[in-house]
């Protein structure tokens, strides 16, 4: 979902869900991305976005002892346009 309007602010949301998988096992769980934008005239962004906030961390996969976790995480970003 994307929201823009005349004062130069976005904002994205992506909602995802994976389901369980067999080959972990890894279970399911269901997350969200966060972006919110805000654009000068002269073209410069600057951005704060949020990613897997639904929890701390979740696990992405699992082989045997091996696990790997994905962790909540934010970024800002500024971006020179011309």
């Amino acid at each position: 979902m994307s929201a823009r309007n005349s004062s130069r602010i976005a904002l994205d949301w992506q909602l995802r869900y994976v389901s369980r998988l067999a080959a972990g096992p890894v279970p399911a769980y269901a997350t969200s991305n966060v972006r919110v934008a805000w654009q000068s005239a002269s073209g410069v962004e600057i951005a704060v976005m949020g990613q897997d906030l639904h929890h701390a961390h979740h696990l992405e996969w699992r082989d045997g002892s091996a696990a790997v976790e994905i962790k909540r995480s934010a970024l800002v970003t500024l971006t020179l346009r011309r």
